[in-house]
Parts: C-alpha cells; structure tokens; sequence
C-alpha cells in the first residue's frame, strides 16, 4: 500500500479505454514522483462523481486510511447523494453542468485533464497525416467495423480507442494531433483535438455513450451538442468556435504535485 491509489474506468484490465488510460500517461509525464506514505484515493478522469464511483473510492480511502479526492472529473447526469459528495474533496471538474448539479463553489476551475497533453507530449513530425481519422468509442458495438472500414463514414483513416500500453496511448494522441478532422465516437478525442487546435466533430451513429457527459464538455468549451454521422455531415460543426478552459487554474487545482518541467512550459504560454 505504498503511494496514492489512482482509480479509473478498464483500470488493471488488459485492454482500457483511452481516455481513462490517459492516468497512465499522466503518471509518465505530469506528476511528480508521489509520497510512498500517500494514502488517499484519487479520481484524475473520466465521469466518476456518481454514487457507484464515490462509493468504491470511499471504500477504498477506508482500507488505507485515507481520503477521496477528484480532479477533472465530471458527473454521469443521474442524481449524487449528497452525503457521499460530502467526503469527496473537489479541486476541478470537466464542465459546468456539473459544477452546477452538484452545487459545487462557482469559482471551482473548468475542464478536463487532457486539455494539459500539448504540455507533455509533442507530436513527432514524421507522423503520419490524415485529412480525416475516426476515433469511436470503445462500447460502440460498430467499433470494429468502424476501424476496418473508415470509409463508409466517409473517414480516411480510423484510431483505436483500445489501448494496452502507453505507447497505444501515444499512438491515437498523435494520429488525432495531426489530423485535419476527427470524427469523435469517443469523448476523449474531442478533448485531445482541442488541445492540439485540430478540428472535431462530436460522432455518433446509433450509439451515444452518456449523453450529459457531452452535453457538459460542449458547455465546457462553449460549441452546441450537436453530432455529426459521418464526414459530409461534419461541416457546420466544426465551424463553430471553440473556447478552451485556461490551463493554469487546472494545474494549480491538481491534487497531486506537478512535474516542475510541465509548470515552466504553462507559465512560458501565459
């Protein structure tokens, strides 16, 4: 029981979801070496302020000794029982619906943690280009079909949200960095086209993974919730003007120390 315990959706399975398995690559490039004597249980991803999640992290805060706390995170859109809540320490959450449906502080700082990737990971220039790349989700019962044939949506290439290593992690940043377009099946690409300035589309096609989660990222960056099918429909979409939480406040919100290297490279582009 050496060190913070970092709890997140597909965490120990053989295949995660890449948005959740960001932690992992956060552990690589944004946080500092932690406290073996850190006891606390940490949410650094993902829509886990509800009552399931908070209950599992509380649990586990109880066999260690320790405290809940939630960074980034956003809410599923069904109703928290304020008691739990009430254990939990909140530094950031991803948009303001949730801020405003768990009556949280209205001064509590937006967005989610991947916005921070351009700080800890640049894109090689030898990667490869695509004018459009596909990233669905990784329940999206068409996933497979979606990666094999990126065409019928009418993308050029597709990235798999299936990631077993943190090189995988790095492979689907980078292909979404130097697109042209993203179709975004999966929440997380959308974040990470943001933060790299490629232009995105929300995605769906018969299959929505919580639908407030996008509903409060949308919010988040000021873009209406809307969903395009394939690539002809993504047009008007991505014409809309994004407006990306400042980073900073996020960095000084995060609950665990950050690498001294990553705050020189915030400060450099205040």
């Amino acid at each position: 029981m050496n060190g913070p315990l970092l709890l997140y959706w597909s965490a120990g399975q053989q295949e995660r979801n890449f948005g959740d398995a960001l932690v992992e690559f956060y552990c690589q490039r944004l946080l500092a070496p932690p406290a073996s004597q850190d006891r606390d249980v940490y949410f650094l991803i993902g829509s886990t302020l509800d009552d399931a999640w908070l209950r599992r992290g509380l649990a586990a805060a109880r066999r260690r000794g320790g405290a809940v706390r939630s960074w980034t995170c956003g809410w599923r859109g069904t109703p928290v029982d304020p008691e739990l809540l009430a254990q939990v320490e909140i530094t950031a959450v991803r948009g303001p619906l949730t801020r405003a449906a768990l009556a949280l502080r209205p001064d509590l700082p937006l967005g989610d943690s991947a916005l921070l990737l351009p700080l800890l990971h640049r894109p090689p220039r030898t990667a490869v280009r695509h004018g459009c790349l596909l990233v669905p989700h990784f329940s999206d019962p068409q996933r497979e079909a979606m990666l094999a044939r990126p065409q019928d949506w009418g993308a050029d290439a597709a990235a798999s949200p299936v990631i077993r290593s943190v090189a995988d992690i790095l492979a689907v940043i980078d292909a979404i960095a130097r697109a042209r377009l993203v179709l975004c099946g999966a929440m997380h690409a959308a974040v990470v086209a943001l933060a790299f300035g490629v232009s995105f589309a929300f995605f769906r096609d018969g299959f929505l993974d919580c639908p407030d989660k996008w509903a409060d990222l949308a919010a988040s960056i000021g873009r209406p919730e809307e969903f395009a099918a394939r690539r002809s429909e993504a047009g008007a979409i991505t014409n809309r003007v994004d407006r990306s939480p400042p980073l900073r406040p996020l960095l000084d919100a995060c609950p665990l120390p950050v690498r001294p290297a990553v705050l020189r490279r915030a400060a450099a582009l205040a």
